[in-house]
């Protein structure tokens, strides 16, 4: 199947007057994530089950040869944070997107992009 599309929040400039609401989103575990980037990225992950979550961050071999995926082990309630992520040794040259993956339901998420 193919990847979902993630949504990515748009945080206000330091010009602005009100916050950005946000709202922590549902991962699909099963299909597992994407979005495109444009270096400016902030993954966050939230674990809300009793089980033990890795949550990934996929990379590509990129010029410095670096492939190493982000990867993060999250207990219940847990959240932790990658970024901001870089295209180069993430982008996926095929699609041209960024791959996020979850071993498990019920973990939630965050992009939040800076302007």
């Amino acid at each position: 199947m193919a990847e979902t599309a993630a949504t990515i929040d748009t945080l206000v400039g330091s010009y602005t007057v009100a916050g950005k609401p946000l709202t922590w989103r549902t991962f699909d575990s099963t299909n597992g994530m994407t979005f495109v980037p444009t270096g400016r990225e902030t993954v966050l992950f939230q674990n809300l089950n009793a089980s033990v979550r890795t949550v990934v961050v996929v990379s590509v071999a990129d010029p410095f040869l670096r492939t190493g995926n982000l990867t993060d082990t999250l207990s219940q309630n847990q959240i932790t944070a990658f970024g901001p992520i870089q295209k180069t040794g993430f982008l996926d040259t095929g699609d041209g997107k960024v791959s996020l993956t979850s071993t498990g339901v019920d973990t939630k998420y965050l992009i939040l992009q800076t302007p």
